[in-house]
């Protein structure tokens, strides 16, 4: 079983934020069992984690957080950001590729919010597919497009903090 249908689509991506902020803070894997600590989004509470795991170490067959989500016995994102730690710890591609079917079967059964919602929300942090997105409809609404598409997101992140570095010097004059 793919390890990730066993999450909500919306509280797996929250997990691997997590895992990608390092917001995983300890780890440990005990035979098939792991023990996690995850520190919260907003970095005030961590909360303990346990999976265990089937012998073979290929599915999960048990989880638990104390967070207030999983106390209703859901799987949450806390839950989510352990399992892609240990699958990335042991070198497993953690995120496996969907099929082209799949995705198109998945984008037609989606709400046209929910899209727009997951849509904005990748936009925040990806520049490149800001880039393509305002490529491909921006002149509908007429605006003039010139978009290098060589300006990565850590150009980006370079640019602002360069920004960040002048307003503040500039202030301290």
């Amino acid at each position: 079983m793919n390890w990730q249908a066993l999450f909500e689509p919306q509280i797996l991506f929250c997990g691997e934020e997590l895992f990608e902020e390092d917001k995983v803070i300890s780890f440990e894997i005990k035979g098939s069992e792991i023990f996690a600590e995850v520190e919260s989004s907003a970095g005030e509470v961590y909360y303990e984690v346990y999976l265990r795991l089937d012998q073979t170490k290929q599915s999960l067959v048990a989880m638990t957080c104390d967070c207030p989500y999983a106390e209703s016995g859901r799987h949450c994102k806390y839950a989510a950001a352990t399992a892609f730690c240990f699958y990335a710890t042991n070198k497993k591609e953690y995120l496996q590729q969907a099929s082209y079917e799949e995705v198109l079967s998945l984008i037609r059964n989606v709400e046209g919010s929910e899209l727009r919602a997951f849509l904005l929300a990748e936009m925040a942090h990806n520049v490149a597919l800001q880039a393509a997105f305002l490529q491909r409809f921006g002149k509908k609404i007429g605006l003039q497009v010139r978009i290098n598409l060589n300006f990565t997101a850590r150009k980006c992140k370079i640019f602002l903090i360069r920004m960040l570095i002048m307003m503040v010097l500039w202030i301290m004059k």
